[in-house]
């Protein structure tokens, strides 16, 4: 059975849709793994679900960046670098200023992952 033109259009707008997420997903991860990789983190996937893009780091959904620019991606990496794994453990219970910075960093991850 021949396709009908609108099939055909409707077919080649999905397969460049594809395309425009896959090769959105290769430039994050290009962007955020030489920075992530120096401080040892290695466990970082870029998740393009319908609704949304998440940037998946060590477990934790850090961004949801369909629309975010590179900048903000990567200032969201900045964040969890500092949120996670700059700030001694023992700081962050103690002191009310790194607390409220961390609360501010975190605020749109899951409740669970802060």
């Amino acid at each position: 059975m021949k396709k009908t033109w609108a099939q055909y259009l409707e077919e080649k707008e999905e397969r460049e849709y594809r395309q425009r997420q896959e090769d959105r997903k290769k430039e994050v991860l290009a962007a955020v793994m030489p920075v992530l990789n120096a401080f040892g983190i290695t466990d970082v996937d870029y998740v393009i679900e319908e609704t949304q893009h998440v940037l998946i780091v060590e477990g934790v959904q850090i961004s949801s960046c369909e629309y975010n620019s590179m900048q903000a991606i990567m200032q969201e990496v900045a964040g969890y670098i500092f949120a996670k794994r700059w700030i001694p453990t023992h700081r962050k219970k103690k002191d009310p200023c790194i607390d409220s910075c961390v609360e501010r960093i975190t605020e749109h991850w899951k409740e669970e992952e802060r």
